[in-house]
C-alpha cells in the first residue's frame, strides 16, 4: 500500500500542520472552501485524525451557516452564533454575487439576441418597403410604413423623415 503524502493546508495565509495550528488559525472562510473541495477531509484521513474525518463525512448540511456551525462544533471551537454568522457573511455575499453576474451574463447575451432579431427584422421590412418598385401599391407601403411606425419608431423616425421628404 502506498504512503499517503502529509500536506499542510493553508488556514489565514499560514501552512496548518496539526490540530493545534488548525485551532490556532481557525478561519471558517478558509474551512469553509476546503470542507467542499474536500481537502479538508483528505487533511484529516492523511494526518489519521480519523474521528473528526466520520464527523466531517457525517456533515449533511449544504447551507454554508449549517455547514460552518458543524465545522464550529466538530472542532469543538467557542464561537457563538452571532460570530459565526459574521464569519460567513463574506462567503455567502460572494456567492450571492457570483450568481447575481452569472444571471447578468445570460440576461445580457438574450438581450443581445433580442436586439440584434430586433434589428434584423427592421431591415428586413425596409428591404421589403423598396417605393420605386411599389411606387403605386399605397396599400403595401401604407401597412409596411405602420408596422415600422408601431414597432420600430425609435430606429425608423430618421427613414420616415427621409421617405416623407426624398419621395
Amino acid at each position: 500500500m502506498p504512503k499517503s503524502i502529509k500536506f499542510n493546508m493553508i488556514l489565514d495565509g499560514r501552512p496548518v500542520r496539526d490540530l493545534d495550528g488548525l485551532k490556532e488559525n481557525f478561519n471558517i472562510d478558509d474551512l469553509l472552501e476546503h470542507y467542499k473541495s474536500g481537502l479538508l477531509l483528505r487533511w484529516l484521513k492523511v494526518r489519521h485524525f480519523d474521528k473528526l474525518a466520520g464527523k466531517i463525512s457525517a456533515i449533511q448540511a449544504e447551507d454554508d451557516l449549517e455547514i460552518a456551525n458543524s465545522l464550529v462544533s466538530c472542532f469543538e471551537m467557542d464561537l457563538n452564533d452571532q460570530e459565526i454568522r459574521a464569519a460567513v457573511y463574506p462567503v455567502v455575499f460572494r456567492k450571492e454575487k457570483q450568481e447575481k453576474l452569472k444571471q447578468f451574463e445570460e440576461n445580457s447575451f438574450r438581450e443581445k439576441e433580442v436586439v440584434a432579431k430586433y434589428h434584423e427584422n427592421y431591415v428586413y421590412i425596409l428591404n421589403q418597403l423598396k417605393l420605386k418598385e411599389n411606387k403605386g401599391n399605397y396599400a403595401f407601403i401604407k401597412t409596411k410604413l405602420n408596422e415600422i411606425y408601431e414597432d420600430y419608431l425609435g430606429l425608423s423616425s430618421v427613414w420616415i423623415l427621409k421617405i416623407i421628404f426624398l419621395t
